[in-house]
C-alpha cells in the first residue's frame, strides 16, 4: 500500500506540472472525441486505460467530469449504452441534451485508478459541473483505491499543496 501510495502521489505531482490538473481551465488533455445525435466519433482512438474525462457542451462549458479504469469501455458500455437504453424506455439520461445537440469529451490518461479517482473528485469539488450530482469520495469508501484517492483529493488544491501532501505522505 505504501509503495502504491508513493507512485500515486508521484503521478499526481507530475500530472499537475505536465498537464495542469488542478483545474479544467488549465488542463492539457491527451485527446478528445465528439458525440452528436447519440453517436460517438473518434472513440476508437481513446485508450482502454485509467483516466479522467470532461464532457463539454456545445457552448464549451464543462458539464460532467468522470473517471474510469478503462476509458473506452466506460463510454461504450456505460454512457452510450445508458443513453440508448434511455431512448428506448423513454427515460431521460443525464447527458441526453449534450448527446443530442453535440458535445466534446476530452480525456487525460492516468497510470492508476486511484489517481484518476482523486483527479475526478478534485475537479468535481472545485468546478461543480452541472451533471455531477453526487459528491465524489465524500466519505471514505471500502475500496482501497478510493481511500487513497480521498487522501490525495483532500490535498490537491494546487501543485504546491500536492508537493506538501506527497512530502507528508513520504
Amino acid at each position: 500500500a505504501v509503495a502504491n501510495r508513493g507512485s500515486a502521489w508521484k503521478e499526481m505531482f507530475q500530472k499537475s506540472l505536465s498537464h495542469g490538473i488542478s483545474s479544467i481551465s488549465t488542463m492539457k488533455f491527451d485527446g478528445s472525441f465528439t458525440v452528436q445525435n447519440g453517436q460517438a466519433e473518434g472513440l476508437k482512438n481513446v485508450p482502454n486505460s485509467p483516466g479522467v474525462y470532461v464532457v463539454f457542451n456545445k457552448n464549451g462549458e464543462a458539464v460532467y467530469v468522470g473517471d474510469s479504469i478503462k476509458l473506452q469501455q466506460r463510454w461504450h458500455a456505460g454512457h452510450l449504452n445508458e443513453y440508448r437504453q434511455g431512448q428506448k424506455s423513454g427515460k431521460s439520461y443525464k447527458l441526453d441534451e449534450e448527446f443530442q445537440e453535440g458535445c466534446t469529451v476530452k480525456f487525460i490518461k492516468m497510470e492508476s485508478e486511484a489517481t484518476a479517482a482523486a483527479v475526478e473528485a478534485h475537479l468535481i469539488k472545485t468546478e461543480n459541473p452541472k451533471h455531477n450530482s453526487k459528491t465524489e469520495l465524500k466519505n471514505e469508501q471500502g475500496k482501497r483505491e478510493n481511500i487513497e484517492a480521498k487522501k490525495m483529493k483532500d490535498a490537491s488544491d494546487s501543485t504546491a499543496s500536492l508537493a506538501m501532501g506527497a512530502t507528508k505522505e513520504a
